[in-house]
């Protein structure tokens, strides 16, 4: 059964990184053509994306980002997250040049695509650390105190 469940949380933040390294291709390049996309880049947006995800995800693999329980991370963590995001940036820029030697594909997209990619990939970790640490303790405190008033409430009535 936790076996299951922590099977779930894995496929579940793989499929939020999945989401945020294709947000931060699309990102990178609105953010590139202020918004307005011309009709020639967005063969290159999806080129782009179908180089970058396997290649983050691989790397973020490599570097045990998927490892451990996400309710502790730590600034050890980010760091590692820094350092994927850096090998796999430089991983695509390389790939992604002996592919198709940049051609239709602007070089400011990859700078923006590692800025974004590690403030998405961060704010995920980030976010998961929140919900264990705040929200979830705060709603077990809370049924825990609603059984014990319960429970005492049915002693006094005993008496």
């Amino acid at each position: 059964m936790y076996d299951r469940i922590k099977h779930r949380r894995h496929i579940s933040i793989l499929g939020l990184d999945i989401l945020a390294v294709f947000s931060s291709i699309i990102i990178a390049y609105l953010l590139r053509f202020d918004f307005i996309i011309p009709v020639e880049s967005i063969y290159s947006i999806f080129i782009a994306a179908i180089v970058a995800i396997p290649i983050k995800i691989a790397v973020f693999y490599l570097f045990g980002l998927y490892k451990g329980m996400y309710r502790f991370t730590s600034l050890w963590d980010m760091v590692n997250i820094l350092k994927a995001t850096i090998l796999s940036s430089l991983l695509l820029i390389g790939i992604t040049g002996f592919l198709t030697f940049f051609k239709g594909i602007p070089r400011s997209i990859f700078l923006l695509d590692f800025i974004l990619s590690t403030m998405m990939i961060c704010g995920i970790r980030v976010a998961v650390r929140v919900y264990f640490s705040h929200y979830l303790i705060k709603t077990s405190t809370k049924n825990f105190n609603e059984r014990l008033k319960r429970k005492c409430s049915r002693c006094i009535k005993k008496n």
